[in-house]
């Protein structure tokens, strides 16, 4: 009989491994979701205290800060993540020499899908909108412009962050 609990154990705990093996991929998407929401969250949160009175200008600044590290976080481990990823080839290898798969980049945005989903044109073009308004918002501060021009930046984060996980429609 005692021979049995560490096999038991062991057996046990390589269930657990394989669960969690299956288990993975799911769970680095809906922490990528999860990453997306939390930089829209506190890009909202940002622009609500840029637009409240109260709000004195170095909370401001501090919110500016910690959105740009939040962003930039955000972007890069979906970077470094689609790097790890393994490319898809049926489609490409339905291609002609010289062509390749592009998304519309003017195109109307589509349903919501997980950020896995999205291709990466579609997602690098608009964390680029993202980064670019978040700039303006950092200058804006810098100068010294009113709330609302700073708030007007932000609302440029907001809206490619809001269509980063609505790519086209095919």
């Amino acid at each position: 009989m005692v021979g049995l609990r560490p096999a038991r154990f062991t057996l046990t705990a390589l269930l657990f491994v394989a669960a969690m093996t299956v288990a993975a991929p799911d769970i680095r998407a809906q922490g990528r979701d999860k990453a997306l929401e939390s930089v829209k969250a506190l890009t909202a949160q940002l622009i609500d205290r840029t637009r409240a009175a109260d709000t004195p200008d170095s909370q401001i600044w501090a919110g500016v800060q910690a959105l740009t590290d939040a962003l930039r976080r955000f972007a890069l481990a979906e970077t470094e993540t689609r790097a790890d990823e393994k490319v898809e080839s049926p489609p490409l290898a339905s291609l002609r020499p010289g062509q390749a798969e592009t998304t519309d980049l003017a195109a109307e945005p589509g349903p919501e899908v997980a950020v896995a989903e999205v291709p990466r044109e579609w997602f690098n073009s608009k964390i680029t909108e993202a980064q670019a308004g978040l700039n303006a918002a950092r200058s804006a501060v810098e100068r010294g412009e009113s709330r609302s021009e700073i708030a007007q930046a932000l609302e440029t984060v907001r809206a490619a962050l809001s269509v980063v996980n609505r790519p086209p429609a095919p």
